[in-house]
């Protein structure tokens, strides 16, 4: 009879999220909205296990309780209750340490909130009030016959505003205690079989700018330069800031200085013996300011050389103060014989201090079990945001 009860109960609360109408909301996750992603489906069902399994692990305990006390000195049933409180403490410990193994190995795995589809990336936070923003003109010179396209936040793609691959000019209206700049990406031709490298999603050759463009042709100092080009503009990240800013980078993950743990200082003593010296400052980390584009060979070169010391290796981190932006400008380089292929990588620190280019895509990926880099990053800009 009890064995009918169980069941009874885990088809219950199994059954239930099936049958309802409508669906909790678990981890701040609601599957009800059509615009759920499947990785946040995915957190929602792992969320879910673990409530149904806590739940299922109480009911079990109180029964093999309920069993035990009514035992009266039966040795067979106090050994079964025992069983079942053994096997639901190793269920629920084993269920908890998932989470918290998960939770430490990468932690954006369970939050929703830093993985997203790249088309509901949206790297600003602030609102634009109507009328202000940055708006976009089918020809130069800021003309059009029909009011200009009003862009008051991060676009992937201009495709679904009807304006994609159609902006000649750009013209940026600020609203009060505001500076508004925007980083475009534009499509780009192949050089060999005229395949179009796409520029949405905030992906492909990018600029920056921070007033208006009469024509997207030609560049303005260090702004739209190099230009993107008339009808070419495919996204679009809309920021709150200024160009300009101090970063850090560091040739070890978490703005870390890299240290041997075998190294160790020179000393006074007859038999010391340093076959690991400790690596010096200069060669693990740096510090610079960047007004414009800069090519990373000139800053390292000119900020992070001093005698025989020089930073060294790939910038695996970049540490940053208060709320600021990173943009990289290179090339991809890819596994299969297309060649390089010019692209960029925004990166909003988020008040995080340390950015890891290990989550970036572009930066890094597994090549025979070791993160190699295949982004070959050639200039770097830095901007202020509020």
């Amino acid at each position: 009879m009890k064995k009918y009860i169980f069941l009874i109960l885990i088809s219950f609360f199994f059954c239930f999220p099936v049958t309802a109408a409508s669906y909790p909301v678990i981890g701040g996750i609601d599957i009800n909205s059509p615009e759920v992603t499947a990785s946040q489906f995915i957190v929602y069902l792992f969320y879910l296990v673990t409530a149904i399994g806590s739940v299922l692990g109480v009911i079990v305990l109180i029964i093999a309780g309920l069993e035990w006390v009514s035992a009266y000195g039966d040795a067979k049933t106090i050994n079964s209750a025992k069983k079942k409180i053994i096997t639901v403490f190793s269920g629920l410990a084993l269920l908890f340490s998932s989470y918290i193994i998960i939770n430490t190995i990468n932690p954006a795995i369970l939050n929703i909130n830093i993985e997203k589809k790249e088309g509901e990336f949206n790297p600003v936070e602030f609102v634009i009030p109507e009328g202000k923003g940055i708006f976009l003109y089918p020809a130069t010179n800021f003309e059009t016959s029909e009011d200009p396209l009003n862009i008051r936040e991060s676009r992937v793609s201009l495709i679904s505003d009807g304006f994609y691959k159609k902006t000649s000019s750009i013209k940026i209206n600020n609203p009060d205690e505001m500076t508004l700049g925007a980083i475009l990406f534009a499509d780009k031709q192949g050089d060999e079989d005229g395949k179009i490298i796409t520029g949405t999603e905030f992906k492909g050759r990018c600029t920056y700018i921070t007033g208006d463009i009469a024509d997207l042709g030609s560049s303005s100092g260090d702004q739209n330069s190099p230009p993107i080009g008339q009808n070419s503009l495919a996204s679009l990240i809309v920021f709150d800031g200024s160009p300009g800013g101090q970063i850090t980078i560091y040739n070890n993950y978490n703005c870390q200085n890299k240290t041997n743990k075998y190294c160790r200082e020179e000393d006074d003593s007859d038999d010391w013996v340093d076959p690991f010296p400790c690596p010096e400052p200069e060669e693990y980390s740096c510090t610079f300011r960047v007004d414009k584009f800069t090519s990373l060979e000139e800053i390292l070169k000119t900020n992070c050389t001093s005698g025989e010391k020089s930073f060294k290796g790939d910038i695996l981190s970049i540490k940053v103060s208060g709320r600021a932006a990173v943009l990289f400008r290179g090339l991809l380089i890819k596994d299969n014989e297309e060649g390089p292929e010019e692209t960029c990588q925004y990166i909003d620190s988020k008040n995080t201090g340390c950015i890891n280019m290990i989550k970036y895509g572009s930066f890094y990926k597994m090549i025979e079990g070791e993160n190699q880099s295949v982004f070959s990053p050639k200039e770097i800009m830095v901007f202020s945001l509020n």
